[in-house]
């Protein structure tokens, strides 16, 4: 099993702006970590869901995301960084339902339906920093608190960080 450090997007139906937002990460500037530049896999492949994949920030990659950069060993600190990275390329996509940065196993998707059915505790708790929706689906989530103005059309409850376990 795969797991990975990531930003996941989910764009529903619109196809153009998941296509958008795959092309920004291909032309997107290595992410800046101390002084430490780190390169985002390239996206490949099609459809709603998109990721931004640091490089050698995970472990047992999938062959598709493979290369021939070796696992970083990154404090807390440094991947708290790129999590804020990956959130300011967040702020130039357009049009996707819900997003997150985190450890991701490469055989699960944090989706909708998930998230109102198995999270809704957190969801009225405001325990779920850095989860980014749209307005459309902030205004189907009753209940949801801690959430702030992400960027105009997107709500978001703020990032924090990453915490050693």
């Amino acid at each position: 099993m795969a797991i990975y450090f990531s930003l996941e997007v989910d764009f529903g139906s619109n196809q153009t702006e998941a296509e958008s937002a795959r092309q920004l990460i291909r032309d997107s500037s290595p992410l800046l970590v101390g002084a430490r530049r780190v390169d985002l896999h390239r996206p490949d492949g099609a459809g709603p869901r998109v990721a931004a994949v640091p490089q050698g920030v995970g472990y047992g990659l999938p062959v598709e995301l493979a290369d021939r950069t070796e696992r970083l060993n990154l404090d807390i600190d440094e991947l708290s960084a790129v999590g804020r990275s990956l959130y300011a390329l967040l702020g130039k996509f357009t049009g996707y339902r819900i997003a997150a940065v985190g450890w991701e196993r490469a055989d699960t998707w944090f989706d909708l339906d998930e998230l109102r059915s198995d999270y809704a505790d957190e969801l009225a708790a405001g325990d779920l920093p850095g989860l980014v929706v749209s307005d459309d689906v902030y205004e189907t989530l009753p209940g949801a608190k801690g959430f702030k103005t992400f960027e105009p059309g997107y709500q978001w409850i703020p990032y924090r960080g990453e915490k050693s376990t």
